[in-house]
């Protein structure tokens, strides 16, 4: 640790909170988690239709899979 060189971290001091007009910031870092954690899920979930049956979704996710080139 004595001859590694010590980088300087790049923290995030305030975080815009999404649908504030006039924009709003948050400065609490555990808030500023969880504003990340549920901006994150909610694009995970973005196309995703609640009321389609899990074999309907296997079928569809295996037609994507099948348009994946098998060498990538």
């Amino acid at each position: 640790m004595l001859g590694k060189e010590r980088r300087p971290r790049n923290p995030i001091h305030r975080l815009k909170i999404p649908c504030t007009n006039p924009p709003q910031y948050e400065h609490h870092s555990k808030k500023m988690a969880e504003i990340a954690r549920n901006y994150h899920k909610s694009l995970q979930n973005e196309h995703i239709d609640p009321d389609i049956s899990p074999e309907e979704y296997n079928t569809r996710l295996n037609e994507i899979l099948d348009k994946i080139p098998k060498n990538q």
